[in-house]
C-alpha cells in the first residue's frame, strides 16, 4: 500500500538525517564552540550539513505526514467529509515540502553565503522563516493526529478498544511535541545566543530533528504490525522459526 511504501521512503531519510548529524559532531566538531574547532574548514562543513539536514528533515516529516494520511484515507475512505479532508491536508503538505526548501535556498544572496557567513552578500531575517515554517508544520503534525478521533470513537466496539486505538493514534503527539521543541527560534531551550555559538547551541535542536520522524513511521506502522505479525507467523517461514524454537 502506498503508506507503507511512504514510511519505507521517510525511513531512509531519517537514518540520512542521523548519519548527518553523527558526521557534523565527529567529522566537524558539532557541539562544540567555533573556538574549538580545528580549523575553519570544519565549520564549514558543519554548516553545509546543517543546511543539508534541513532539506532530509523536510522530506522524511513530509513522507510521514503523507504515509499518515495515505492510511486514514484506507481505513476511513468511505466517509465523505474525512476522504476530502484528508486530500486537503495532503495538499498542504506537499506544499510546505515544495516551498519550505525554495524559502531557505533563497534566503541568501548569493547562495553560498547560507554556509559561509564570511562571504560578501545579504541573508533575510531567518528567525521570521523559522517561525512560519515550523509554526506550519506543528499545526499540520496536530491536524494530522486529531482528525481521525471522531470517527474512531463512531466505531461499533467496546470502548476499551476505543481508548486502545485513540492512544495508538496519539502517539505521534510524541513527534509533534519534538517538531514543538525544534522550534529554537520560539523554544530557546539550548540557551541561544546568536550565529557565533551556532555548532555548541544547535544540538538540541538537531536532536528533535532525528527524533519526530522515526516516531511517526512507529505510530503510522503500530496501526498495522499485529496484522502482518499474524501474517508473517502463519507462513511458511514463521511456521520454522516457531517449530524451531
Amino acid at each position: 500500500m502506498w503508506d507503507d511504501i511512504l514510511c519505507v521512503i521517510a525511513c531512509i531519510f531519517s537514518v540520512a538525517l542521523l548519519t548527518c548529524n553523527v558526521v557534523m559532531v565527529f567529522n566537524a566538531g558539532g557541539g562544540n564552540p567555533i573556538s574549538d574547532m580545528k580549523s575553519p574548514a570544519d565549520f564549514l562543513l558543519w554548516s553545509k550539513l546543517l543546511l543539508a539536514t534541513f532539506f532530509i528533515y523536510v522530506f522524511a516529516v513530509a513522507f510521514v505526514q503523507l504515509a499518515i494520511l495515505f492510511l486514514y484515507h484506507r481505513l476511513f475512505f468511505i466517509v465523505d467529509w474525512f476522504r476530502i479532508t484528508c486530500y486537503v491536508l495532503m495538499g498542504l503538505v506537499v506544499a510546505g515540502f515544495v516551498v519550505s526548501p525554495i524559502a531557505q535556498v533563497t534566503i541568501c544572496a548569493p547562495i553560498q553565503k547560507l554556509w559561509n557567513p564570511s562571504k560578501y552578500g545579504k541573508c533575510n531575517n531567518s528567525h521570521e522563516l523559522c517561525n512560519v515554517v515550523g509554526i506550519y508544520h506543528v499545526v499540520l503534525d496536530f491536524a494530522i493526529l486529531l482528525i481521525p478521533q471522531p470517527l474512531i470513537w463512531k466505531l461499533k466496539t467496546t470502548t476499551i478498544n476505543k481508548i486502545s486505538v485513540s492512544l495508538l493514534m496519539l502517539c505521534g503527539t510524541l513527534a509533534s511535541i519534538s517538531a514543538v521543541l525544534c522550534l529554537s527560534c520560539y523554544m530557546n531551550l539550548s540557551k541561544f545566543s546568536g550565529p557565533r555559538n551556532l555548532p555548541a547551541q544547535m544540538w538540541l535542536a538537531l536532536t528533535y530533528h532525528c527524533i519526530e520522524a522515526p516516531l511517526g513511521i512507529i505510530c503510522c506502522s503500530a496501526t498495522v504490525s499485529a496484522p502482518a505479525i499474524r501474517s508473517i507467523r502463519s507462513s511458511a517461514t514463521g511456521s520454522r522459526i516457531s517449530q524451531g524454537s
